[in-house]
């Protein structure tokens, strides 16, 4: 295979992760906004666009961070490359240029998408506008996902798809956690209150675990214990542990169907691990610095796509910095996709 076409395929699995995730997680948000009465002062915004990524962009479109400006921003902006609408417009342009290599259901799917997505207005009613859309990208994404394992050969294109996918995840569920860190309470009194337990329902929701927790837990909300389940619980889906294990897997095959290993990415995926299963569990984790454990798996994560990048895709190296891969590697895409249209 064509590593350009890898490549693309690698970047639409990530492209349609990222436009489910991101859409999960605002629409939780928005609830959370509504429900917090008697917290007026807690900024339940500027987290999201810290942890996108996307605060100094969207700092130098708007004076101010409002509920309305950051919706619309993070959902439907075609100038900001990591929006959902952005991420379904990039995964349709990136499966144009190899269709050959897709099922034709999967390209209708994204086509049908693409255009429903390009004729939607917010003008009126809006409140239920965004809750149609939320229910149209996640419906969107589920079908997506579902094509690909059901009408595509489950070879080394469908193995780049499915990196893609869960790498994204796997970034995203860190952020998803990081979100409580930028969260701040009114006062250290708030610690274990209402609100503080109403956040971290809040990252489970985001998360699609809140029903998980309860089913394993069948207890109120820990911190410790939403923490555990989303970082290395290996059969929750959603996990990072869960999602490593997935990229390992596709990794492996990709590996063998190209007779092209990398000692260096087998160090880096045994890292990745070694982080998820820290000895002394999640307790010693919020002991010793909750935000600098993630910062050590996004760096490995990190770590892991520049190789990937080195060794499948003869790309420019990528800076290490939090979240750059994902910016770096869109530009680049945006420019081939530009090129090859004139």
């Amino acid at each position: 295979m064509l590593s350009r076409v890898a490549q693309r395929l690698y970047w639409i699995g990530r492209f349609i992760e990222n436009a489910e995730n991101l859409t999960r997680i605002l629409d939780v948000y928005r609830q959370m906004d509504l429900e917090k009465s008697g917290y007026d002062d807690i900024d339940v915004w500027t987290p999201i666009l810290q942890i996108t990524e996307s605060l100094d962009f969207y700092k130098s479109l708007h004076p101010e961070v409002s509920e309305r400006e950051v919706v619309d921003f993070l959902l439907f902006s075609e100038e900001n490359p990591h929006s959902t609408i952005s991420s379904v417009f990039q995964a349709r342009e990136s499966a144009k240029n190899i269709r050959n290599n897709l099922s034709e259901e999967i390209w209708l799917h994204l086509n049908v998408m693409y255009h429903g997505l390009k004729s939607m207005t917010l003008d009126q009613n809006r409140v239920q506008k965004l809750d149609e859309f939320h229910n149209q990208i996640l419906v969107f994404c589920n079908c997506f996902h579902g094509l690909v394992d059901n009408s595509m050969i489950q070879a080394q294109g469908w193995q780049w798809l499915r990196l893609g996918r869960y790498y994204q995840r796997a970034i995203t569920t860190v952020n998803i956690l990081k979100i409580k860190y930028f969260i701040l309470l009114p006062s250290l009194d708030d610690v274990g209150s209402p609100v503080d337990l109403h956040q971290w329902m809040a990252l489970l929701k985001a998360a699609s675990a809140h029903e998980a927790y309860r089913r394993i837990h069948q207890a109120r909300i820990d911190p410790v214990l939403v923490a555990d389940l989303l970082v290395n619980t290996g059969n929750f889906p959603r996990s990072i542990a869960y999602s490593v294990d997935q990229v390992n897997l596709a990794l492996s095959s990709i590996a063998k169907a190209t007779n092209h290993s990398s000692s260096k990415v087998l160090f880096t995926l045994d890292r990745l691990r070694e982080l998820l299963h820290y000895s002394g569990g999640m307790t010693k984790v919020f002991g010793q610095g909750y935000k600098e454990y993630l910062d050590e798996i996004l760096k490995e994560l990190t770590e892991l796509q520049e190789l990937v990048d080195q060794n499948y895709f003869n790309s420019l190296k990528i800076s290490r910095d939090r979240g750059s891969d994902f910016s770096l590697d869109l530009r680049q895409l945006q420019q081939q996709q530009q090129q090859s249209r004139l």
